[in-house]
């Protein structure tokens, strides 16, 4: 049959879910869900695969990430070349964070500075969390990879650039597009020789009565981007062929 069924319905205490998205844990085929809350939190949810085949798997909360200081309004999962999943948050505090998860081999080793070796890096705190397997549990690290400051206004979209198909296999640029009430559009990226994410590109619109983009999203080969206004609006910008870094708005197509 196909019918569709529910088969679980998930309690998120007294936060109301404004923003959701799945991906895979990485080195696995195991659904990860982020819900972003109006209590300024990203709960996660995965995949119980401890019941083996005797009916559906069920999703079990496994951790509560914490940082904005507003509404969390949008979310987005990428993979990595490295094979981590990488999560973008958009918040009402005008921020947006990057989160990366990773596997891990055992829990986390709290160390002093003095213990650490000579040349070795100061390495971000990490949340740890765990999911049954049918072989048994696997543990899973979270960090907090960056908090990208650039908009002045409410974030209501973030969207990652599509993985890209070549001779080589396929890869996932590092480029996020993220959209706002401050009636911009910023493409950040992680600077190539300091790997700090920086604003890259930066669109939208001077002046006028508008209030902003409520959503962004890349084509499917990444050249142009659309996003869709509050007056009802659609913009739409390609990427110029010239080799240099702006972008040209190609179509404004506006409704009610």
């Amino acid at each position: 049959s196909d019918a569709m069924l529910c088969t679980q319905i998930l309690g998120l205490g007294s936060g109301l879910c404004l923003s959701l998205s799945l991906g895979l844990l990485p080195a696995s085929q195991v659904l990860l869900l982020a819900c972003g809350t109006d209590d300024s939190r990203i709960q996660l949810f995965a995949e119980n695969s401890e019941s083996g085949d005797q009916g559906p798997t069920e999703m079990v909360k496994v951790d509560s990430l914490m940082g904005h200081e507003d509404w969390v309004r949008a979310l987005d999962f990428a993979t990595d070349d490295c094979g981590d999943l990488l999560l973008a948050s958009g918040a009402q505090d005008s921020m947006v964070r990057l989160w990366r998860i990773s596997a891990s081999v055992g829990g986390a080793v709290k160390r002093r500075v003095c213990e650490l070796a000579a040349g070795e890096d100061i390495l971000p705190q990490e949340r740890m969390f765990s999911v049954m397997f049918r072989g048994g549990p696997r543990h899973f690290a979270v960090s907090l990879e960056s908090v990208l400051a650039g908009h002045e206004g409410w974030v209501y979209g973030v969207n990652w650039h599509p993985s890209v198909t070549g001779d080589d296999g396929s890869r996932q640029p590092l480029s996020l597009l993220s959209s706002s009430l401050d009636k911009t559009l910023v493409l950040w990226a992680p600077d190539k020789q300091s790997g700090v994410w920086l604003d890259a590109v930066r669109l939208g619109e001077v002046g006028g009565n508008t209030l902003g983009f409520y959503g962004a999203k890349f084509s499917p080969d990444g050249n142009s981007v659309m996003a869709h206004g509050y007056q009802g609006s659609l913009h739409r910008w390609c990427h110029s062929q010239s080799g240099s870094k702006s972008s040209s708005l190609g179509n404004i197509v506006a409704g009610r």
